[in-house]
């Protein structure tokens, strides 16, 4: 089960997972639905981005833990450190503390390892995680995004469609379509996908969508 209010970055990691020959988990992105389905159904892992759900946030991570009631390991997929008490996972009480920045084989490692019965840490400049001189490079690229495509990308993280972003812009599709072909020229992104993969990488983006390029 994944709970992540970042639309975008669970599906992905549910694809990568069903490749993979796990079992495709459910993704939601309500806080409170996410506490009462791992207390009902008890699944194998339930992988939560906290700071990206409406609740609080260290009360999130302990009612998951007392949800899973020892059936459920927890773990934490995040960028950056992961909670007011430190960044691991034993700090935190959870299972394993992921980097979303370390990059889909490392994380899946870890998962492995997670489910083998390890409690993992992983977090920027570690296990794979990516060099500062790339993650420098990339947002000297976004730097050059003007303010509506930085609006686009984050829309993009969050998941939405040509039309939603229409919408929640207040700009035609045409538009919409310029926007992303010039930031995906810009970031050296080949597709939406890739450019949000990118920007949740290497933290172009803030919280809930909020940019921080630029």
């Amino acid at each position: 089960m994944i709970g992540d209010g970042h639309v975008l970055f669970a599906d992905l990691l549910s694809e990568a997972l069903a490749e993979r020959g796990y079992e495709e988990p459910e993704g939601v992105g309500d806080a409170e639905a996410l506490i009462a389905e791992v207390r009902r159904r008890r699944p194998p892992v339930c992988l939560v981005d906290h700071r990206s759900l409406e609740f609080g946030r260290g009360r999130l991570l302990d009612e998951l833990v007392a949800a899973a009631g020892g059936h459920t390991k927890v773990v934490v997929v995040s960028c950056g450190p992961a909670g007011h008490r430190g960044d691991t996972a034993g700090a935190l009480g959870v299972d394993g503390v992921l980097d979303k920045r370390a990059g889909l084989s490392t994380l899946l490692d870890a998962l492995r390892r997670v489910l083998d019965g390890e409690v993992v840490t992983v977090v920027a400049g570690r296990d794979g995680a990516p060099r500062s001189g790339e993650a420098r490079r990339l947002r000297q690229r976004a730097e050059s995004l003007t303010a509506r495509e930085r609006e686009c990308l984050a829309l993009l993280v969050d998941g939405a469609t040509t039309e939603q972003i229409e919408r929640t812009l207040h700009i035609s599709v045409m538009t919409v379509r310029s926007h992303v072909r010039s930031l995906l020229r810009k970031l050296g992104a080949h597709s939406r996908l890739e450019a949000a993969s990118l920007a949740v990488r290497y933290e172009l983006v803030g919280e809930h969508g909020a940019s921080r390029a630029g």
